[in-house]
């Protein structure tokens, strides 16, 4: 309901930093993304955080959303990111600062997938700022060419990192 509420209400982006799901849920959930895109949403979601899953997981393993795996700060993968063929880029997703709902100001050292496809999300909103004409393949393109490999100096797309790390300038 909420990917279609947001359809219905204009929005540009979702990010979804959830998944995992299986069974009847699974059909729901894909066909919403699907309008969403078909609608000129830019989708972009996680890999998860699991590796005991010992593979991606639904809505990442979907071809037509923007799949966001962690890095750390030397810009290599996180080792609780999962991977695998639909990944699509990389962002921070160690070290974050959050609201510490337990107590007042922020707590550091958070981490997750969750983290960095927001990064990624915000990135694809600068260039829909841009070039608001542009569908989510397109935005997907422009993430990925921009985004710097750590180790490929070809910038090549494997599946651990994807095209690499998100770098939001190259991306403009």
């Amino acid at each position: 309901d909420g990917i279609d509420w947001a359809v219905t209400n204009a929005a540009k982006i979702i990010n979804l930093s959830a998944g995992g799901w299986t069974g009847v849920i699974t059909n729901e959930i894909r066909r919403a993304i699907t309008n969403a895109i078909a609608n000129g949403v830019i989708f972009v979601t996680i890999t998860h955080n699991f590796p005991a899953y010992g593979s991606m997981t639904f809505p990442g393993t979907l071809p037509e959303v923007i799949t966001v795996g962690a890095s750390e700060t030397n810009g290599l993968r996180c080792g609780f990111s999962l991977f695998g063929p639909t990944i699509d880029l990389v962002a921070p997703g160690t070290n974050m600062y959050c609201l510490d709902t337990n107590a007042p100001g922020y707590s550091f050292g958070n981490y997750g997938t969750s983290f960095a496809a927001p990064l990624v999300a915000g990135a694809a909103a600068l260039i829909c700022s841009l070039r608001p004409e542009l569908n989510n393949q397109q935005v997907a393109d422009l993430l990925c060419a921009g985004a710097v490999h750590p180790l490929s100096p070809t910038n090549g797309w494997d599946q651990l990192q994807g095209w690499g790390v998100l770098n939001a300038y190259n991306s403009l």
